[in-house]
């Protein structure tokens, strides 16, 4: 039993030397530009920079072109009704609730309250 942990130990400690070797492994944090999802990121990247594990990048994805014009929106648009079809699909066995895309960010009981009215039940 004893031997088995001494391998187990081993192994953890090759493992960790690996993850913080930034010669052999990094993380890239995919971000949206958006409140809750830089707050997230900023959580994991803390964490790993308190345990040393070296980040490679950080990804700002869904950045909006500087010139949206209403072609750019209607293919967004089309777009994201292919992909409601396919949450409808694939979780449909779970009631689906729409969350609308704001304008900004809903802060405070007031604009909450606005948002839940404005959330739609999928079917």
């Amino acid at each position: 039993m004893l031997r088995a942990l001494e391998d187990r130990r081993a192994r953890f400690h090759r493992v960790r030397q690996t993850i913080m070797d930034p010669q052999q492994i990094a993380f890239l944090f995919v971000v949206l530009p958006e409140r809750l999802p830089i707050w997230e990121t900023e959580k994991a990247v803390g964490a790993l920079k308190k345990y040393g594990i070296p980040i490679g990048a950080i990804l700002v994805n869904q950045v909006l072109p500087e010139e949206v014009g209403e072609a750019f929106l209607a293919r967004r648009k089309e777009r994201e009704g292919e992909y409601l079809a396919q949450i409808a699909a694939s979780f449909g066995d779970w009631p689906l609730v729409q969350v609308p895309l704001l304008e900004s960010d809903p802060v405070g009981v007031d604009a909450l309250r606005a948002l839940a009215d404005r959330m739609v039940t999928a079917s």
